[in-house]
């Protein structure tokens, strides 16, 4: 991925992003210069078939909000609750 993808998603409005990266939650180099320095929550998450998220040093200097254990999908949903009900993102996945 380049990256294309957050700039639209960003220009479209989106309040936040969930990053469906590769075991253990990795980003392209690309994908990753692109999200660095976006002004809203992205949560990092694995679309591996079970696991949890690991902590990298640069994911965490980013400010991205980690999973755990939780698919993309699920993340995405805890995402939207958050963000609907005015919770912090990370408060909300550190319960997980």
């Amino acid at each position: 991925a380049d990256g294309a993808a957050v700039g639209a998603f960003l220009a479209a409005g989106a309040q936040g992003l969930v990053l469906a990266g590769f075991a253990p939650s990795g980003a392209t180099p690309a994908l990753a210069a692109a999200l660095r320095g976006v002004r809203v929550p992205v949560v990092s998450a694995t679309r591996a078939g079970a696991g949890p998220v690991f902590r990298t040093s640069k994911a965490v200097a980013a400010g991205w909000v980690h999973a755990g254990t939780l698919t993309p999908v699920e993340a995405l949903v805890l995402l939207m609750l958050a963000l609907a009900t005015g919770l912090d993102p990370q408060a909300a996945f550190d319960t997980c």
